[in-house]
């Protein structure tokens, strides 16, 4: 699945992220789960790895708390 640029709000529903397109209301939605993580996360980071010509989300560390989503995908 390829995201374009752009702001999201981003649930859990059962074993999966939906993230919704602020822009034009369209979900998305792939496997991954919550975890506790290191923090307490002072903010919201989103880590990446390079894959050919995009960008793929590993891991989003939840500012403000110990949790991260990460993908199983």
């Amino acid at each position: 699945m390829l995201l374009k640029a752009g702001e999201y709000t981003v649930k859990v529903q059962g074993s999966n992220v939906v993230f919704t397109s602020e822009e034009t209301a369209k979900h998305y939605s792939v496997p991954g789960k919550i975890e506790k993580g290191s923090g307490p996360y002072r903010k919201t980071v989103i880590e990446t790895t390079k894959k050919g010509d995009t960008d793929q989300i590993d891991e989003i560390d939840l500012g403000g708390s110990s949790d991260k989503l990460t993908f199983t995908e």
